[in-house]
């Protein structure tokens, strides 16, 4: 089983219209809400190879009962922990005449010092064997922002407790949770290019303008020198590098063109999980992930492609061995 963990959830509402101008009041009748949330998304899109995962986090307030609703009608499993303050809502305006998307996101929920306690101890708890010796979970994916200030060292417990008892984990974010979490060892960081930049930009000089094959090389080999076994950048529809063992690759996907690139890097999470899972090699994995981003962003709903969509487009994803 598969134990992803949001610590900062949305609930995505998506109002769509004809036409959006600024400063007038626009009357929609078409209203779409999703649970959101990275580590959600990672969840949603396991369901369809078939692949068994639980999702937690943080859910409060009103909001959060909607979210646990539609995750309910979604068949995701789920054991969040209860907070006192509301989940946020992000808001997308989709101009349906242009394909022009606008997005405004609340700011993250308070979390108090207890209820983060509790999510750790929670996910703590599930990565530990039972008495009989075995256990459930097989890969962690911590994945997405902290909702607030205070909150930056909260993965580092979590992927401490999952270092020490043998569990390879997947984290993606930026910011402090990546610099202060890399440390930790987990098996794999996967942020894209801006979400590396504003990592670590300041402390090697790099911008977004700069990227290429030599800054992809020279961040891959930073990441693992703060001690990930792996690392993967990824950067939409151009292509993603990836390292591990001696070897580095480039991983381009064929072109085409976005309907929505929301969720695109978790389903890449997802489906360079299932390869794992399948003791696939790394190739093979890393060609499925990216053929699943890719899939992703050929279509308005988030992380919810069929694997027939991911295999139709996984023989034009071009792999390239750089080392």
């Amino acid at each position: 089983m598969i134990l992803t963990v949001t610590p900062n959830p949305m609930l995505d509402k998506t109002l769509h219209l004809e036409q959006f101008p600024h400063g007038q009041i626009s009357r929609t009748d078409r209203v779409l809400n999703v649970a959101g949330g990275k580590g959600i998304n990672v969840s949603r899109q396991l369901i369809y190879p078939g692949v068994e995962s639980v999702a937690t986090g943080f859910l409060g307030g009103r909001i959060g009962e909607i979210i646990n609703a539609l995750l309910e009608k979604e068949g995701i499993k789920r054991d969040f922990v209860q907070v006192e303050d509301t989940t946020r809502i992000g808001f997308t305006v989709l101009e349906t005449s242009t394909g022009v998307q606008t997005s405004v996101f609340e700011p993250g929920h308070r979390v108090t010092q207890s209820e983060a306690k509790q999510l750790q101890g929670k996910v703590i708890g599930m990565l530990q064997r039972s008495p009989k010796g075995d256990r459930s979970v097989e890969w962690l994916v911590c994945s997405g922002t902290v909702p607030c200030e205070g909150m930056e060292d909260f993965y580092v417990a979590i992927l401490r407790a999952a270092r020490e008892t043998g569990i390879p984990v997947v984290l993606d974010t930026y910011g402090a949770p990546l610099s202060l979490g890399v440390g930790e060892r987990p098996f794999l960081v996967k942020p894209n290019v801006k979400e590396y930049v504003e990592t670590f930009g300041s402390e090697t000089g790099v911008e977004t303008a700069d990227w290429g094959e030599r800054a992809a090389i020279a961040a891959l080999a930073r990441l693992r020198g703060f001690g990930a076994t792996a690392a993967v950048i990824t950067d939409g529809e151009n292509p993603a590098y990836a390292s591990y063992g001696e070897h580095i690759w480039r991983v381009t996907p064929s072109r085409f063109r976005c309907v929505n690139a929301t969720g695109s890097g978790d389903a890449f999470i997802a489906g360079l999980l299932y390869g794992l899972t399948k003791s696939w090699d790394c190739e093979s994995a890393l060609r499925f992930a990216v053929a699943s981003g890719a899939a992703n962003a050929r279509r308005w709903e988030v992380a919810c492609s069929s694997m027939a969509e991911i295999l139709s487009v996984a023989s034009d994803v071009r792999m390239e061995q750089l080392r």
